[in-house]
């Protein structure tokens, strides 16, 4: 019998306990609370706290919005992420934690999808994209 010292413990099987200690994505990030998915959310320029979700939503016709979807999915997947983005009439939306809590690293992803949407802004006198 081993004392508790905030360390996971490996059991027989090799699983970690882990119920002492918050829950963490795949990449380490702990998972937000309520309160601070919408303090981060007012950080992030574009994006919005739905419930357990982050969420933007972008405008661009039609044509543009499939390629939107894909530069974004493209450059999550890119990051080892997978991506929820939804194409509606009007553009598109983004949505982090929709099928997981949003974490540290979906704040990370979450600016650095920012800088591809700027970098995929269209030319002046075209639809807006941000």
């Amino acid at each position: 019998m081993t004392d508790h010292d905030e360390k996971p413990t490996t059991t027989d099987a090799g699983s970690a306990e882990q119920s002492h200690r918050p829950l963490t994505d795949p990449l380490g990030s702990d998972n937000l609370s309520a309160d601070e998915l919408r303090d981060a959310a007012a950080g992030l320029e574009g994006w919005e706290a739905k419930g357990t979700t982050l969420t933007r939503d972008l405008s661009a016709g039609p044509l543009d919005a499939e390629g939107l979807q894909d530069t974004l999915r493209t450059a999550a997947a890119e990051r080892g992420r997978e991506l929820d983005v939804r194409q509606h009439e009007g553009g598109v939306t983004i949505i982090l934690g929709a099928d997981q809590p949003v974490t540290h690293s979906d704040l990370e992803l979450a600016s650095e999808l920012d800088a591809v949407i700027v970098g995929t802004a269209p030319t002046p006198g075209t639809q807006d994209v941000g």
